[in-house]
């Protein structure tokens, strides 16, 4: 559909799409992005990417894609550290020129080490002090005494979380719940966790005046939405809490969010509500919105990040296993992490991470014999080690007998579904072994 859309938008004309910060991009994000870059060979299209040089793996995988395969398209620009000259350039492009002393510039430059947005926000700190004032006259700036290191924090972590000090109480509570509802939120989830509307809009003006957060379009049901400038101003908000704090105000996220959204589309938000849970302490939650999520990932073929979301499933019912005090709840364990195992097979082998994906099906078998009150696990599972691809006639042999053995408790049962899936594997060993029987079990 976003392809659609993109070559659609492209015909009727000349199409740019920017792309800011890909360093923060999840692999799913950038596979999307993969899967409609080669729309520029066909239409009026310009991508713009912009990046910092990470040496992650999801990134620089990405940018050895494009370097591959759009060479013919492709022009890179490196934008290296800014030098002294460049430094000192920007700041007296922003203050103007022979505003601040020497000793004081170089002190910046230093401490920039050639980060522009660092240099912005050095010049921003010392305006918030009143050590930069401008005159009302001629709109010259001034310096009012003497800079000190002790008025440069010398991190770019420590100066924003000095601006954030800055605001006043309610404007910083307010960032810092924004930040715990993620790099995009809505006024109505503030208003929810916050309990209170009078002064909320005006302490967003005063932070979106800051230059802190930005407002960016409006979603029904969630008011207007806005997103932080930087992930960096978010992580310092965030950092900012304590533990307990966090914890609260995840809980009402999460709690806000499950009563507004729809049952029919949950699972498009199952991602969100796990993070969420996961900051608020709940691992149960956790675990069902993390396996929503999984399942969901996995049926839009994102399996990098349904993969992530099953290993995720794993530790958390490994962390509850540990808790589990009576036999009722190690056996809704075992159930759950059935499924989990069921559903991360599947993707290891659409990954190619064919071992990984057998040593999943092996574990089914070994879980489901401890399941011996319910017979259905062990069809399920026996019908699983019947998908295991195999090499020869001798390894063929256990699968077939584990199909027939699901075959014979599928009827046993009465339950035609299985049965249906257990005569399938059957036929398909007897078919590949040149076994005759095989037409007459298919039809």
């Amino acid at each position: 559909a976003v392809r659609r859309w993109i070559e659609d938008s492209s015909r009727k004309s000349p199409v740019v799409l920017a792309f800011a910060d890909l360093q923060w991009a999840d692999e799913s994000s950038l596979e999307l992005l993969k899967y409609c870059l080669p729309i520029c060979d066909s239409e009026t299209i310009l991508w713009l990417l912009t990046f910092r040089q990470e040496r992650e793996a999801p990134l620089r995988a990405f940018q050895h894609y494009i370097e591959a395969e759009f060479p013919h398209r492709m022009t890179s620009v490196a934008l290296p550290p800014l030098t002294e000259t460049q430094s000192q350039e920007l700041i007296d492009h922003l203050i103007g020129a022979n505003t601040l002393p020497k000793e004081t510039s170089q002190l910046i430059i230093h401490n920039a080490a050639g980060n522009p947005y660092y240099i912005l926000e050095l010049i921003r700190s010392l305006i918030a002090r009143d050590v930069l004032v401008r005159d009302e006259g001629n709109g010259a700036w001034h310096v009012t005494r003497s800079v000190t290191s002790l008025d440069l924090p010398d991190s770019l972590q420590r100066l924003l979380v000095a601006r954030i000090d800055r605001l006043s109480i309610q404007e910083r509570i307010v960032l810092q719940v924004a930040a715990v509802i993620g790099p995009v939120f809505w006024l109505n989830a503030i208003q929810s966790i916050l309990g209170e509307t009078q002064t909320l809009k005006t302490n967003l003006t005063a932070l979106q005046r800051e230059q802190l957060i930005q407002e960016s379009g409006r979603v029904p049901e969630l008011g207007m939405q806005y997103l932080f400038r930087s992930p960096l101003i978010r992580d310092a908000a965030y950092d900012s809490l304590l533990s307990s704090q966090k914890a609260t105000y995840h809980l009402k996220a999460a709690e806000y969010l499950e009563d507004l959204i729809n049952p029919d589309v949950l699972g498009n938000h199952a991602g969100l509500l796990a993070y969420h849970y996961h900051g608020a302490g709940n691992p149960r939650k956790e675990l069902f919105y993390t396996f929503l999520a999984a399942e969901r990932a996995h049926e839009i073929h994102a399996g990098t990040e349904a993969l992530q979301y099953y290993n995720r499933a794993m530790e958390l019912l490994n962390l509850l296993q540990e808790q589990a005090r009576s036999p009722a709840q190690q056996q809704a364990i075992h159930a759950q992490r059935f499924e989990v195992l069921n559903g991360r097979r599947h993707v290891l082998f659409q990954l190619g991470q064919v071992e990984a994906s057998r040593s999943d099906t092996q574990a089914l078998l070994q879980l489901a014999r401890q399941m011996s009150d319910d017979p259905i696990w062990l069809i399920d599972a026996l019908i699983a080690q019947a998908d295991i691809s195999r090499d020869n006639r001798q390894e063929l042999m256990p699968g077939l007998q584990m199909a027939e053995e699901a075959l014979a408790l599928a009827r046993q049962l009465g339950d035609e579904q299985r049965e249906m899936r257990s005569l399938t594997r059957v036929a398909n060993i007897r078919f590949t072994l040149n076994d005759p029987t095989w037409r007459e079990l298919a039809e």
